[in-house]
């Protein structure tokens, strides 16, 4: 009877093996992954509603990379401009980095790159809402958990939702801190609390789909620790530079008078 089972027990275990060894590996894969890095677990949810005062005249405004923001710390201490971003430091302890958005790396451009060596499209690898933006392809990688792999999830849901959770891995550094926003310019997440982290970073999306990265915190000496008022402050005043050349980089001019128009007569 026994001699009868083993060609139908090896036929299983070969039929589970062709199908289920890859969810088998992804899913091995996962747990070692939610083992190293579990804020993977995270998803985003909405920012704090952390007032501020708008009309505070202590804040000041900044120009980079063509986008206009405010911080609520007036004494830059020292500024760094290397190639791709700039960092900031204020007097009081805080600091601000901003990352150039037309040299960030976009995580659409770097999937594009396996897609186009296997023949395929990224549509065809994550589905078309997924790609249509790179607001869209963040929003799924960041509300992925590890949950999303199940064994009995078709192939192709698997090996997308574990990309993304290896995405996430590298991205969501954080003790415990998630969230999303949207303000009249941009729209994002905020990764990171600044009661639990040293740093919060800004992934923001503008009209145009383009990504803006800032990181934002204060140094552990400091007597002053940012807090997430000061981020809000950053993420509410955030918007696209009107055209011309960066404030940050003209010098402030006296006040003309305008001159009369009209006819002179009628004066």
């Amino acid at each position: 009877m026994f001699l009868w089972l083993c060609p139908v027990i090896f036929l299983v275990v070969c039929i589970f093996t062709y199908y289920y060894a890859r969810p088998i590996g992804l899913l091995w894969f996962t747990s070692r992954l939610v083992q190293r890095t579990p804020e993977i677990g995270l998803v985003p949810k909405p920012l704090p509603s952390v007032r501020y005062e708008v009309t505070d005249t202590a804040a000041k405004k900044l120009t980079y990379y063509g986008y206009d923001f405010d911080v609520a710390w007036t004494e830059i201490k020292q500024e760094r401009k290397y190639k791709a971003i700039t960092v900031l430091n204020f007097s009081g302890g805080g600091f601000v980095i901003f990352q150039d958005p037309a040299q960030s790396v976009k995580a659409l451009q770097v999937m594009s790159i396996p897609a186009q060596y296997r023949g395929t499209s990224l549509e065809d690898l994550f589905g078309p809402e997924v790609t249509r933006s790179n607001f869209a392809f963040q929003s799924a990688v960041l509300n992925t958990t590890p949950a999303d792999v199940g064994l009995f999830s078709s192939r192709q849901k698997m090996v997308r939702n574990s990309i993304f959770l290896v995405f996430k891995s590298v991205v969501v550094k954080s003790k415990g801190g998630l969230y999303k926003f949207q303000t009249q310019w941009v729209q994002g997440f905020q990764i990171g609390d600044p009661e639990r982290d040293a740093t919060v970073t800004l992934i923001a999306f503008d009209a145009r789909d383009n990504q803006i990265e800032i990181h934002i915190g204060s140094d552990k000496k400091s007597a002053h620790r940012y807090t997430q008022a000061d981020v809000n402050r950053v993420i509410f005043s955030l918007r696209p530079a009107p055209l011309g050349p960066s404030a940050a980089e003209v010098p402030p001019t006296r006040a003309v008078k305008p001159r009369p128009t009209g006819n002179p007569r009628e004066r």
